[in-house]
């Protein structure tokens, strides 16, 4: 071999080993970079009863993710079902190692998370619920409530309820947050002279609520307020009402989606709504979503929106779990006056009236 094939051989040898060199530092890169970079874990219900609305508020992540491509959003499916929440948690901690997770919906699957988690959890990882709270919450330190408290919206129903008379009756479900309604009930009513002429509760598997119509129509109160976690039941109860020809204000503390609005029809027709989150968004939000979908934002999407932004403004600003109502307060990302008030945030609230198969904001 001659000396001129042996330097050829010996170059291309070390432009090989070049290469390699820097295949390898470019993938330790790249995978120092996946590492380090920002990852926030979503879990919602994009399947069983409770899909439309996590589908909304998937639409408002993704709107955050379009704006911000750089980031890494994990999804999960729980649909509305504890156990299916739990092991969402679970593979978004233990497996993507991910300390900030936007949701679940309601605070029954909160609650479930919170039981779940061992003292790491506890502390190196923050969930944004979107769901009001309950006593119980007081001992998950790393759980906050990002729906407007219950005691806020029965509130809210005991303003409206004044300009409608002076008595109601209250139908709610027979769980821990239907006593704590009626608790707060109680404070409220009696501050704004409203008597409680009946109180009935019904069970979440319900499906025939036309007893439960029948006494309190017979108790003659001049409004009825209905109010549970359920949408649909409530709807059906307000159904059974108009059935027997109440003639009071049907009250309803809870939100409702526009295929609830469409599935039900006239029969909603002067109905009230209370406690609905003001709908007045940011403007640049509202902008942005509109061009993405031509439509413009519902509750849902602004929710989307505002947590995942809030997640990876914490994350960010190395925010810690005691100072996250701070960095609420100091931004606003989709939702206004948004604030924060212990672990609970106070929203401003809207009443809305069905005309027409349509809600209407009511002064």
């Amino acid at each position: 071999m001659t000396r001129k094939n042996i330097l050829l051989i010996a170059s291309s040898l070390v432009v090989v080993l070049v290469i390699i060199l820097l295949v390898l530092l470019f993938s330790f890169a790249e995978q120092s970079n996946n590492k380090n970079q920002e990852k926030i874990g979503v879990i919602f219900p994009l399947s069983g009863q409770f899909a439309e609305i996590g589908k909304d508020v998937l639409d408002g992540v993704n709107l955050y993710k379009d704006e911000n491509p750089d980031v890494t959003i994990i999804v999960e499916d729980d649909g509305f079902e504890s156990k299916r929440s739990i092991s969402a948690y679970r593979k978004l901690r233990d497996i993507n190692e991910v300390s900030i997770i936007v949701g679940p919906l309601g605070p029954v699957t909160a609650k479930s998370i919170a039981g779940s988690m061992n003292q790491k959890d506890v502390e190196e990882s923050m969930v944004l619920g979107l769901t009001l709270c309950t006593d119980e919450f007081d001992a998950y330190v790393n759980i906050y409530c990002t729906y407007p408290s219950l005691k806020f919206q029965v509130e809210e129903a005991a303003k409206t309820m004044k300009k409608y008379g002076k008595t109601t009756y209250i139908i709610t479900e027979n769980s821990e947050t239907g006593n704590l309604l009626l608790s707060y009930a109680e404070i409220y009513f009696d501050q704004y002279e409203i008597s409680i002429l009946g109180k009935d509760k019904f069970l979440p598997d319900e499906t025939s609520f036309y007893t439960i119509a029948t006494k309190a129509i017979k108790e003659n109160p001049d409004t009825i307020y209905i109010i549970s976690a359920t949408p649909f039941s409530n709807l059906e109860i307000a159904s059974s009402l108009r059935k027997q020809n109440y003639e009071g204000q049907v009250i309803i503390g809870s939100d409702i989606t526009e295929k609830y609005l469409t599935d039900f029809g006239d029969i909603l027709n002067g109905v009230l709504f209370v406690g609905l989150i003001n709908d007045n968004h940011l403007p640049k939000f509202t902008e942005a979503f509109r061009a993405k979908y031509g439509k413009n934002p519902n509750m849902y999407n602004a929710y989307g929106y505002e947590l995942v932004a809030a997640a990876f403004k914490a994350q960010e600003k190395n925010i810690d779990i005691n100072a996250f109502p701070a960095l609420e307060e100091e931004y606003d990302f989709a939702i206004e006056g948004l604030a924060y008030q212990g672990k609970q945030v106070n929203i401003p609230m809207v009443v809305k009236k069905v005309v027409n198969s349509k809600l209407v904001k009511i002064a």
